[in-house]
């Protein structure tokens, strides 16, 4: 009987050694949990960090496309104001620019002009075309009140095709005129898939050759860049305004020398801006 005693206190030994080195598993159970947690607090971390950037990223780009072809310009500016202990001030909407030899519409003895800086490309430009542009054509030029220009604009992040095809049009221009250059931007703008994407392959030399130049030398006019100088030539002066969006304009009375003088106005804006603007300059020109 004592010999059986002494045995089921070994297996009773034997036993709580056994329940002891079992005991770390649930300490590695534990730790493997907090590990979860700690990947899922990470990711949602990064995606609410990715939720924020796409939501500034979009306000940002809400009713105009941006471009600054020098990013230093507005950083070196703050500096200089911060050294010379200036305050931010009210913008100043006020802008002369010249219409240069760029493709113009209406009547040319109009004492109210609108230059339009644009991009075929911008999917904002292309909203103002189909929904102001005709009525301000019907309303103002169409009538002889006032003559609109067409400067270039074309934004870097929508090259190469924003590029290509302001060459386009312009080659049209200098080779047909005013009148054939107006059907091809008329072309582009209803044609064109925007934001870059261009138009189908083999449509812009087509259109050429429809309202009548000879395709070898809308080609050789393209290939070689012909009037990339002028595309940077308007580029140049909607920045020296402080031009930097597309589709952006100068509305006011022109002077003998082709200086419009007025106010600019930013973006594809309801028909009813347009209107009040240019019926206030109409109203001064009298």
């Amino acid at each position: 009987m004592a010999t059986s005693k002494k045995t089921s206190s070994k297996k009773k030994t034997k036993s709580t050694t056994k329940a002891v080195k079992e005991t770390p598993k649930v300490e590695e159970v534990e730790v493997i949990t907090i590990s979860e947690r700690s990947i899922t607090l990470f990711l949602a971390i990064v995606l609410s960090g990715a939720l924020i950037a796409a939501a500034i990223y979009f306000g940002l780009r809400n009713g105009n496309t941006s471009y600054n072809n020098n990013p230093k310009t507005e950083q070196t500016q703050n500096k200089d104001n911060k050294k010379q202990g200036n305050q931010p001030q009210e913008e100043d909407n006020s802008a002369t620019v010249s219409v240069d030899d760029d493709a113009k519409k209406g009547n040319k003895e109009a004492k109210v002009a609108i230059v339009e800086f644009s991009d075929f490309e911008c999917p904002y430009c292309h909203r103002y075309f189909k929904q102001t542009y005709s009525k301000i054509m019907k309303d103002y030029v169409d009538t002889g009140k006032v003559i609109y220009v067409f400067r270039d604009l074309p934004l870097y992040f929508h090259d190469p095709a924003a590029t290509t095809e302001a060459l386009a049009a312009e080659c049209v221009h200098h080779s047909l005129g005013d009148a054939a250059y107006f059907k091809y931007h008329d072309k582009l703008f209803s044609n064109s898939k925007g934001n870059g994407a261009g138009v189908e392959d083999g449509a812009l030399k087509k259109w050429a050759e429809e309202l009548g130049m000879s395709g070898s030398d809308f080609d050789k006019c393209l290939s070689e860049k012909k009037y990339q100088d002028e595309i940077n030539k308007d580029s140049e002066d909607a920045n020296s305004v402080g031009i930097s969006g597309t589709p952006s304009f100068v509305i006011g009375i022109i002077d003998d020398k082709g200086n419009v003088t007025g106010e600019k106005l930013v973006g594809a804006q309801p028909y009813s801006v347009f209107k009040a603007t240019i019926d206030k300059y109409l109203k001064q020109a009298k």
